[in-house]
């Protein structure tokens, strides 16, 4: 990341960017430590860990099919698990032409299997012509992304595993029993010979 020596705009080669629309018109987008912000900066990360869009962040071969693949409402199970802040925060300046405000944190992220932090910088600025669209970029998020991709498919294999068990148990519960049939079928065998009592020999 490189930042502009004339300006405090930073500049993201390797950035994401998400975009809120909001309530009513303001000159200033919501500021570094608006919940509003916050709230885009979790949504950058899992977006960029599970969502195979075809931006920068793209999926090795095993996380795109795997993934993709993955029901919903277990993802969902995953995403909703995941604590995603910022702290330590600080703006490092407003750009009034731009209606841009530059900040500096430390992102955390944390979840069943994994936790872990790493330094963000992002934007929030004000859409070009509406001033009800808040935006905001990311410095590159790389590591992190990775790591919360290997957490969900950590998730999904548990998930896969659980499944696998069950039907194992279910299987057992359902399959009869090995000595019962061959008992029965004595059973009925011995009801077939007739009883030797009350035989008259000749």
């Amino acid at each position: 990341m490189t930042f502009a020596s004339a300006t405090p705009r930073m500049a993201f080669p390797f950035s994401l960017c998400l975009a809120l629309v909001l309530q009513g018109c303001s000159d200033k987008p919501p500021g570094c430590t608006d919940p509003q912000t916050l709230a885009l900066a979790k949504q950058v990360v899992i977006d960029g860990a599970l969502i195979d869009d075809g931006s920068t962040f793209e999926y090795s071969g095993m996380f795109r099919g795997r993934i993709a693949a993955a029901p919903a409402e277990v993802l969902g199970r995953f995403t909703d698990s995941l604590q995603v802040t910022v702290s330590d925060i600080t703006s490092q300046g407003y750009d009034s032409s731009a209606r841009m405000e530059s900040c500096a944190g430390t992102l955390e992220v944390s979840g069943a299997t994994m936790r872990l932090s790493a330094p963000i910088r992002y934007t929030t600025q004000l859409a070009a012509g509406d001033s009800r669209r808040q935006v905001l970029r990311t410095s590159d998020l790389t590591p992190v992304i990775r790591k919360v991709q290997m957490a969900a498919i950590e998730h999904l294999n548990a998930h896969e595993a659980a499944l696998r068990q069950a039907s194992a148990a279910s299987s057992e519960v359902a399959a009869p029993s090995s000595n019962s049939r061959p008992q029965a079928n004595q059973e009925s065998a011995a009801s077939s010979i007739p009883s030797a009592t009350g035989v008259e020999s000749r």
